[in-house]
């Protein structure tokens, strides 16, 4: 009996840390709504972004607020991993290579709608070109890559 006692003493605290361990690993912070959220706040009133169900909407306006595009697309047909071109600094989310022209892009003041092989984005800031383009690829990975958890710090970048 005083073996089995002085056994447990000696687990429970190895097995509660294996627990938060545990809990910590297969959780994934911040969520779609958050960070959502923070990309709003970051980018708004230049950048809406928008997700419904699958689909994320990325709605770009001018300085007198028009909306001047919206690029539309699942996420699921987007690369996990967005990536910033080094000429133009923009926030570059290409479509899977078999879901090409997956992006529907509207320009409502031109009346023009059509399909595109990837979703831009201009964010004019280097440092808070990196933040989005870190929070955009946790938002994609989320919504398009079964198991994902991950622990993103978006200050950290």
């Amino acid at each position: 009996m005083y073996t089995y006692q002085l056994l447990l003493r000696k687990l429970t605290p190895v097995v509660f840390g294996m627990m938060l361990l545990c809990s910590n690993s297969y959780s994934q912070s911040p969520s779609k709504t958050e960070t959502l959220s923070l990309l709003n706040s970051w980018m708004n009133p230049s950048v809406v972004f928008e997700v419904k169900g699958n689909n994320i909407s990325v709605k770009s306006f001018d300085s007198s607020n028009s909306m001047i595009k919206d690029d539309k697309a699942p996420m699921s047909e987007l690369v996990v991993s967005p990536f910033i071109d080094v000429e133009t600094k923009q926030i570059c989310i290409p479509c899977l290579k078999d879901a090409e022209g997956c992006v529907t892009r509207t320009m409502p003041v031109q009346k023009i709608k059509k399909s595109f092989n990837r979703i831009t984005l201009e964010v004019k800031d280097d440092a808070l070109r990196n933040k989005v383009l870190v929070a955009l690829t946790h938002l994609i990975r989320l919504e398009s890559e079964v198991g994902y958890k991950e622990i993103v710090n978006f200050d950290a970048n």
